[in-house]
Parts: C-alpha cells; sequence; structure tokens
C-alpha cells in the first residue's frame, strides 16, 4: 500500500513537470521583439554647460532595440519603458565616441541593440541675438493677408554650439492656420530657429519659447516700386540689373491710402563682378508690410566681362563740318585718346581707321571756339570714351582779294581741266 502511494507521487511529480513545461513552452513561450525609433537622452549636459561647452551634433538620435522574454512579458513592454541614454560628463570640445546605456524592464533582456556608440562633436558656447519674425500659416480668400499689429518680443537670446548659433539667421513666430480673424486679435506663438534659407536649426537654446502676436487681416495694394542703384564705371565689366517695377503691400485702409509708391534702400554695385541677385529692402511706414506676393523682392545682376583698347588721334584727324563760307578754320588739340570697350571679339577686330572724329562748326564766326568732339565707330561696340571731349578751333574771316584770287586760281584750274579733256578726245 504504503509502496503504491510512493509510485503515485512520482507520478503525480512527473506529471506536474510535464504539465508546467507544456504551458511555458505552448501556452506562454519565450519571445521576442523589436522597438524602433527608441529616442537616445544626452544626459548631463549641465556639466558640458559649466566648462561653457555644448553639443553641436549628435550622430544619430533614435536606435532600434530587441527584447527577448516570455510572451506575456514582452507583450506588457511599451516604447517608454525602453530608455537610451549617452553620457555626456566626459565628453571634450572635438569629436566623442560615447557609449549608448540601454536600460529595459527587469523582466525581459536585452537581446540586441543597434547601436553602442555614437559621435558626438561638442563646441564653444556662445549666445546672440536673434530677430523674431512673424510667419503665418495657412491661405486667405480674395485680397485679404494677416499683418502683424505688434510682438511682445522682438528679440530673443540664441545659445548653443557656435557653428549653430551663428547658422541661426531669424527665429520664426508660427501663427497656425485659422488663427487670424479680421478683427484684432492677440496669439500664443511658438518660435522656432532657422537658417537663412528658413530651415530649422537644431540643438540650440532660446531664452523664451513663445511670445505673443497682435494681427489682424488686412488689405493688400500694388504699387511702383523705386530702387535706387549706383555703380561707378568700370571698363572691366558690364552690369545688366534687372529691377521688379512695382510691389504688394499690406496693412489697414486708412495706412495704405496715401501710399502712390514704396522707395527701396540703395543698392551699390561697385563691387558686384559676378553674376548674383540682391535682395530689396524696401522702405515701408509703420504698420505697412510686404505682401507675400512680393515677398522675395530681387535684384538680378547680369556681369559680362569687358575688355577696352585706347587708340590715340590727333587734331589732324578731325573732320570740320559746316564750316561757314567765306573762313579759315585752324584746328588745335593735344593728343585725342578714344578708348573703346567691348567684349574681345569685338575689341580685336577694331583698328584706328574705323573711327571717325568730326567736329561740328554750325554758326560760328570769327574767333577761338571750344567745339564738342562726336566720335563714331563703323564696327559695334558697347561704349566709347573720349578724351579730351573738347578741341580749338580758330575760325578767320577770309579778305575778298584772298577770296578773289583763290576763285580765280579755281577758275583756270577748271579750264585747264576741261583743255584737258579736249585734248584726249
Amino acid at each position: 500500500m504504503l509502496e503504491n502511494k510512493r509510485i503515485n507521487m512520482i507520478l503525480s511529480l512527473i506529471i506536474a513537470i510535464a504539465l508546467w513545461a507544456f504551458v511555458i513552452g505552448e501556452v506562454n513561450p519565450q519571445a521576442s521583439r523589436m522597438y524602433r525609433e527608441i529616442p537616445i537622452q544626452l544626459v548631463n549636459e549641465e556639466v558640458l554647460e559649466e566648462s561653457d561647452l555644448a553639443v553641436l551634433s549628435v550622430s544619430d538620435m533614435q536606435m532600434t532595440v530587441t527584447v527577448t522574454g516570455t510572451r506575456s512579458q514582452v507583450n506588457e513592454i511599451k516604447e517608454k519603458d525602453i530608455v537610451a541614454t549617452v553620457d555626456l560628463s566626459q565628453a571634450a570640445i572635438g569629436e566623442n565616441q560615447l557609449r549608448v546605456d540601454v536600460r529595459v524592464p527587469s523582466k525581459v533582456e536585452i537581446e540586441s541593440q543597434s547601436l553602442n556608440k555614437v559621435t558626438v562633436v561638442v563646441e564653444e558656447k556662445i549666445s546672440k541675438e536673434a530677430e523674431i519674425r512673424v510667419r503665418y500659416r495657412g491661405e486667405f480668400d480674395g485680397e485679404k493677408e494677416p499683418i502683424t499689429i505688434a510682438k511682445s518680443l522682438d528679440y530673443v537670446t540664441v545659445t548653443g554650439a557656435a557653428t549653430n548659433v551663428e547658422r541661426t539667421t531669424y527665429v520664426d513666430a508660427i501663427v497656425g492656420e485659422g488663427k487670424v480673424k479680421d478683427e484684432e486679435s492677440v496669439i500664443l506663438c511658438n518660435l522656432y530657429p532657422v537658417n537663412q534659407n528658413g530651415t530649422m536649426v537644431y540643438n540650440v537654446d532660446l531664452s523664451q519659447d513663445q511670445i505673443e502676436v497682435t494681427a489682424e487681416l488686412a488689405t493688400t495694394k500694388t504699387v511702383p516700386l523705386e530702387v535706387p542703384i549706383t555703380e561707378a564705371d568700370n571698363l572691366e565689366v558690364r552690369r545688366t540689373v534687372s529691377v521688379p517695377e512695382s510691389i504688394t503691400i499690406k496693412g489697414r485702409g486708412a495706412d495704405l491710402e496715401d501710399i502712390e509708391k514704396v522707395t527701396a534702400k540703395e543698392i551699390n554695385l561697385n563691387n558686384v563682378m559676378e553674376n548674383t541677385t540682391i535682395s530689396i529692402e524696401p522702405i515701408l511706414p509703420e504698420n505697412v508690410e510686404v505682401s507675400e506676393e512680393s515677398e522675395s523682392l530681387l535684384v538680378k545682376v547680369q556681369v559680362s566681362k569687358m575688355k577696352a583698347k585706347t587708340f590715340t588721334f590727333n587734331a589732324t584727324d578731325v573732320e570740320l563740318k559746316n564750316l561757314a563760307e567765306g573762313f579759315d578754320a585752324k584746328k588745335t588739340a593735344n593728343r585725342i585718346q578714344v578708348t573703346v570697350v567691348g567684349t574681345s571679339e569685338q575689341i580685336n577686330a577694331i583698328e584706328a581707321e574705323d573711327f571717325i572724329l568730326t567736329a561740328d562748326l554750325s554758326q560760328m564766326g570769327a574767333g577761338s571756339h571750344t567745339v564738342m568732339l562726336n566720335v563714331e565707330c563703323t564696327v559695334t561696340t558697347t561704349e566709347i570714351q573720349v578724351k579730351p571731349k573738347t578741341i580749338s578751333v580758330k575760325l578767320t574771316k577770309i579778305e575778298e582779294d584772298d577770296q578773289g584770287d583763290d576763285n580765280n586760281d579755281q577758275d583756270q584750274d577748271n579750264k585747264d581741266q576741261d583743255d584737258s579733256i579736249e585734248e584726249k578726245r
């Protein structure tokens, strides 16, 4: 009897173990699960800040982690339960290879992780003031556009690694779609640091994350645009400038009513030696802004490389025109320099014989005169410069006897010429 009890106990134990193994293996087996895009957190940044350092970049800010355990245990794990950190306390200026520490709940184990280390670049920490500009999201009907009446703040301080701070051009205050009404309203806006292309700059801190913007829907108006452009003479290049003729502005009706044109800040082209575009800065009264339609106002400058060549002439090369009858003219001039500017092909084709120098003596009487020189070139050029631009001409009245003798001489010449023709016949 006792022996049977022992046998039954042993059998029961064996059956129990078998059932437990069955349940573990079949009902709640071992399982693995992959978790993607687990954020990597940077810890102990304050240690860097104490040394006036900041993070410029991190090679990876997300990773993949695979955990293993029983099916029920794995299914209980959420992404937030997996924590990946990088300790910055030992980082120094320059590139740092830092270990990624991954922690999971004790009920499961880490089977694999996509990253063991990341590259963290550290630079000197600096700060600067950046202007806040308001940007509006959404589309607006008809001739209405939002206008900024006021901002609670015009500038914020940007702090971070030197490269990122210097890259930050503006801080955008984004007004969400549907926030602007016909009547004036105050809107709370988030701030975002951006570069000159409007792309977000990461890894910088702002002294303030939000501001209040007072805005309303305003009307638009298109008026002529005047852009003053200055440039000194330059024989090396020729600039062709394209300027917008009009600008669309926006504001309250009363503020736009008296605006008939808009003048921009002067643009100096003296140092422009290559093709380029230059932003136009309109000068606008208070509470008037540039419409989105005219947001990208640009002066387009096309630069052509030029070649110059100088020719030298004297007074005998100048033809006098419209000399009054009965007068004799005597020309006096120093060297006349004619500089021609054009493309290499044009300049190479020009010779001194291609120039015609004239001076017009219309309605000029006896005495000394300063007469403007006129220079023409039979070959196409871009520009002709003359130095000096005048010559001196002295007109003397011919005495009648002299004039008569001249006429007699001319008559004799004509008679001799007729006799010669008769002889040839």
